[in-house]
């Protein structure tokens, strides 16, 4: 086994190593002496001095009375008391301190030094449960116990319970905007030998109830034993905590355990929390397993003796921190959900050692880091005893990177789940003959990252050809024009691209075209130049969700040979400026954006005749163009790369343009218009590269025919207007322009 893992993930933990090695460790390593304090256990007190003690209270002094008991004690407006246990008896024994139904509110705290206390109200205020010892050295200790407590506060001021130095609590409930916190100072000091390093015994919180809007914070070496969290309640074990017997959630309760940390300044690692039993009984309930800062390299383990999840584990980083994490499970039962991460050949991995019974969703986060796509796939989850639906990918598949991989059982040994780019086998239908001539796909499907970098890598041409058509247009309305004409004109253009290739798309453009020309008379023929400056914004849907926009700006310049027999020729030499944002959407939902700007430039010529047939008129032409964009370079927001080589287009098209002329009695003229083309792509090899590895092949040649109609109207010596409309489709249909509309006004000079 362990040869397999190594080869499919380096960093993966042999699954079949002792569990117990894991659970229940020490929770500090540290380089001092682990020699442990006495603890002495003394007897309750069972003198009354409730009396003076609230009257101490009342006088705003600070109360410390030792080995006494105070019985319905109210402290408020800040009051402070310390209670302890009191020097040797008669009997040479330690006398506790006692409280009972005690209430601490306003500000004021209460703290039990080796002292007891029982059925305590706290609300926004603070009970502090430590020891009384020898000093530094503590050679003893006496630790204090809280029972049945109760904590609330508000929005302005928490209530605290603060067990730390081997305090003790039992029966707390923690109520709205409470705060239980436990072993916050205990473990730290003796990691760092403050208290010499002579031990005492962890700080723990047995029957502890979290209700909605409370927390509970276990830190470095505290324990917790059968606790519950209600919905909307939220626990916390950070680096060095444990919990022992249950642990319950409900509703939308909260819990997280946090992976072991290094702290370098005091030389010393907590290891990771740890817990016997989760539940996480309900749908919304959630357990939060997080890499911390500073976590070494054999600190990502986090370990759960039994893991009821009907609810959801999640595998997250704090803040600024990299990496992944490794849950060993010994128990998995359930109906739940594992959010879980892959980023390259690396990632999480959940590991469960003794059963697996149930059937859980894992969901794996999309990201744009490739995952080898030669490899056997990466290894996420060994389960044993595993069924063959114990695990199912969300949405059934996920984007890694250029492809979508699926989550499937390991041909070898079932309890081992791997991702790989092939489906997984559906079960055979009974009595169905497998069909011969069937033969797998070696392609894998894309990631929805790739799908939206390709088509919109597929737009910049497009671009260019709607903006060349106005032109088009404008230059054979000048063919019928007077010689001394010259002017300046404007358009408004809009388009509909529907490409089905590789990728499908949806590429609506609208812009605005300005230019202006000069016409020059010549012996036996008329020369016209003129420029042209242009703006358009293309919005582009994907079919598989997400959309991109293209921004192009574009200066031209435009020329016509006419001769007086009708014979003519067109020029274009145009350069535009993209602005490229992508939206891209993935398999799981995500989105992902980027952005890039490049420059292309492009020429076209045309040549044909007018030939006129009284008010009757006949165009046929042939038109060569070609265009070539920068190549384009950018990151996607999920890390995915994308370089898509410089999109070419050359393009052949032969066509012929039918119109008429007719005046009205105001001499206004119309002069409609068809047109009927076949044009022809020659560009085939656009490349995309993903990741610098996976490549990527953009092919929009094919054989496309076109249909136009519009008109021109001359108003007057001096103002016009057009319009035209023109559909085009490909003969094997991957691309078609169901719409492209151009109206326009001229003033002749």
């Amino acid at each position: 086994m362990n040869e397999k893992l190594s080869k499919k993930n380096e960093t993966r933990l042999n699954k079949h190593s002792s569990f117990a090695g894991y659970m229940f460790i020490a929770a500090v390593t540290a380089p001092f002496s682990t020699a442990n304090a006495i603890e002495v256990i003394g007897i309750a007190a069972t003198q009354d001095d409730s009396t003076n003690m609230q009257q101490s209270i009342d006088n705003r002094t600070w109360s410390m009375p030792s080995g006494v008991v105070g019985h319905d004690l109210i402290l408020n407006n800040g009051h402070r008391m310390s209670i302890s246990a009191d020097g040797y008896d008669e009997n040479d024994t330690w006398i506790r301190g006692q409280l009972h139904n005690t209430k601490i509110s306003a500000g004021s705290s209460v703290s039990l030094d080796g002292a007891d206390a029982y059925n305590t109200e706290v609300m926004s205020a603070t009970l502090n449960i430590s020891s009384l010892s020898d000093g530094r050295n503590k050679k003893w200790y006496i630790a204090g116990t809280a029972t049945d407590t109760t904590v609330s506060g508000t929005d302005a001021q928490q209530g605290i319970l603060d067990v730390d130095y081997a305090g003790y609590a039992n029966n707390s409930i923690i109520n709205e905007n409470g705060w239980m916190k436990l072993s916050f100072n205990q473990g730290w000091d003796e990691a760092r030998g403050t208290i010499s390093g002579l031990g005492l015994k962890a700080a723990q919180a047995d029957n502890t109830t979290i209700n909605h809007g409370a927390i509970l914070s276990v830190y470095r070496g505290g324990i917790i034993k059968d606790t519950v969290v209600n919905s909307g309640g939220i626990a916390y074990l950070n680096e060095g905590a444990s919990s022992i017997g249950s642990f319950d959630v409900y509703g939308d309760g909260f819990v997280r355990l946090s992976s072991a940390r290094r702290y370098n300044n005091i030389g010393a690692t907590f290891n990771a929390a740890n817990a016997e039993h989760i539940g996480l009984h309900d749908v919304n309930s959630q357990l939060q397993l997080i890499r911390g800062q500073d976590t070494p390299g054999d600190g990502r383990y986090i370990n759960i003796g039994q893991l009821l999840n009907n609810g959801a584990v999640t595998f997250k980083n704090a803040d600024n921190v990299t990496g992944y994490l490794q849950a060993n499970i010994k128990e998995l039962s359930g109906h739940g959900v594992f959010n879980m991460r892959v980023g390259g050949m690396k990632g999480d991995f959940l590991n469960i050692t003794d059963t697996v019974n149930g059937k859980f969703i894992v969901n794996v986060a999309d990201t744009g880091d490739e995952l080898n796509s030669d490899s056997e796939g990466y290894y996420l989850i060994h389960g044993e005893g595993s069924a063959n639906d114990s695990f199912t990918l969300a949405n059934g598949a996920v984007d890694l990177g250029a492809y979508q991989y699926y989550l499937n059982q390991d041909t070898t040994n079932p309890d081992d789940w791997v991702l790989s780019t092939s489906k997984p086998k559906p079960d055979p239908e009974p009595n169905k003959k497998p069909e011969s001539n069937e033969k797998p796909d070696p392609k894998p499907p894309i990631s929805g990252n790739t799908y939206g970098v390709i088509a919109l890598a597929n737009t910049v041409p497009n671009v260019w050809d709607a903006e060349l058509t106005t032109l088009r247009t404008r230059m054979g309305d000048i063919h019928t024009r007077n010689s001394n004409d010259g002017g300046a004109w404007g358009k408004i253009i809009n388009s509909r691209y529907k490409i089905n290739n590789f990728v499908a798309y949806k590429q609506d453009t609208t812009g605005v075209v300005l230019g202006g020309d000069k016409s020059i008379q010549q012996d036996a023929a008329n020369i016209l130049v003129g420029s042209m400056m242009s703006y358009s914004r293309s919005d582009i849907d994907y079919n598989r969700g997400g959309d991109g926009h293209v921004d192009s700006y574009a200066l031209g310049l435009y020329g016509t040979y006419l001769w007086d027999n009708g014979y003519y020729i067109d020029g274009v030499l145009k350069a535009n400026r993209f602005s490229l944002k992508n939206n891209v959407k993935t398999v799981q939902g995500s989105r992902a954006t980027g952005k890039d700007t490049l420059y292309g430039i492009g020429a076209s010529i045309e040549g044909g005749r007018h030939i006129k047939l009284n008010q009757y008129f006949i165009e046929p032409y042939t038109q060569l163009s070609v265009f070539q964009a920068q190549s384009s370079d950018y990151t996607l927001s999920n890390n995915l790369k994308a370089k898509a080589e410089g999109a070419k287009s050359l393009k052949a098209e032969l066509g012929t343009t039918l119109g008429a002329s007719f005046e009205s009695q105001s001499k206004t003229v119309f002069k409609p218009y068809a047109r009927f083309a076949v044009s022809h792509e020659f560009a085939d090899k656009n490349k995309v590269t993903i990741n610098q590895t996976e490549d990527f092949r953009n092919d929009n040649s094919g054989t496309v025919m076109k249909y136009g109609v519009g008109v021109s109207i001359n108003f007057n010596n001096q103002w016009s207007a057009f319009t035209e409309l023109n559909y085009a489709k490909a003969n094997d249909g991957h691309m078609e322009m169901p719409l492209s509309e151009q109206i326009g006004v001229q003033y002749q000079f």
